[in-house]
C-alpha cells in the first residue's frame, strides 16, 4: 500500500478515535473477554442497548478485552466528553439503570462499584486511578496495552493506536533481511 493511502487510513483511524473517546457522544465500553463472559457481560451489553433504545438515547457502546482485573468483571468503563474514564467493578443487570440514569443522562457518578478512573486527577470518587490498582501499578504493557481500551471488532480503533504500523513499515521502507533481523 502506498504511503498516502495507508496515512490517509491512519488519518481517518485517528479522527474516528478522536470522535469515539472524546466526542460529545458517551461512550460504554464493556469488558467481554472470557472472565467478563463468564460474569454476565453479554448480560449487561444487553440490558445497556435495551435502556439504551427505550430512553431513545444517543450512546456508542462498544465490547472490549480484558483488563487483567477478572476478579472484576463485567467490567463497565464510561467516557463523557470532559469528563474523566469512570471504570464500574462487577456490575449487575441492577446497575445498569443506574449508570444510564445518574450518569449517562444526569451529570452524577453513581456509586455503584466504581473501581477507578483515568483521567482528571482532581476528581473526587470514593476509588483510584486505575493505574494505582494492584495488579495494574507495577505492569508495564507493552504487547497488551490496547486490552480494554480498544473494540477487536473495529479496524478503525486499532489503526488509530499504531495497528499495522510496523507492517506499513516492513512492507514499504525494510529490505527482507532487515525484517528477519
Amino acid at each position: 500500500m502506498p504511503q498516502s493511502n495507508y496515512q490517509d487510513l491512519q488519518d481517518k483511524s485517528k479522527k474516528h478515535w478522536e470522535e469515539l473517546t472524546n466526542g460529545a457522544v458517551p461512550l460504554i465500553r464493556i469488558g467481554s473477554a472470557m472472565c467478563g463472559h463468564a460474569s454476565g457481560a453479554f448480560r449487561i451489553s444487553n440490558k445497556f442497548k435495551s435502556l439504551i433504545h427505550d430512553k431513545s438515547l444517543e450512546v456508542n457502546l462498544n465490547h472490549v478485552g480484558c483488563l487483567g482485573l477478572c476478579y472484576a468483571e463485567p467490567i463497565v468503563e464510561v467516557k463523557k466528553e470532559n469528563h474523566p474514564r469512570v471504570f464500574f467493578r462487577n456490575v449487575s443487570e441492577d446497575d445498569v439503570e443506574e449508570i444510564i440514569t445518574s450518569y449517562i443522562i444526569g451529570d452524577t457518578i453513581p456509586d455503584v462499584g466504581i473501581l477507578g478512573f483515568l483521567g482528571n486527577d482532581d476528581i473526587n470518587l470514593p476509588a483510584p486511578s486505575l493505574d494505582e490498582i494492584p495488579g495494574i501499578s507495577l505492569q508495564k504493557r507493552i504487547a497488551l496495552r490496547n486490552a480494554g481500551h480498544i473494540d477487536p471488532s473495529d479496524v478503525l480503533q486499532y489503526i488509530a493506536n499504531d495497528g499495522y504500523s510496523g507492517l506499513h513499515k516492513a512492507l514499504t521502507s525494510m529490505e527482507p533481511s532487515d525484517v528477519i533481523d
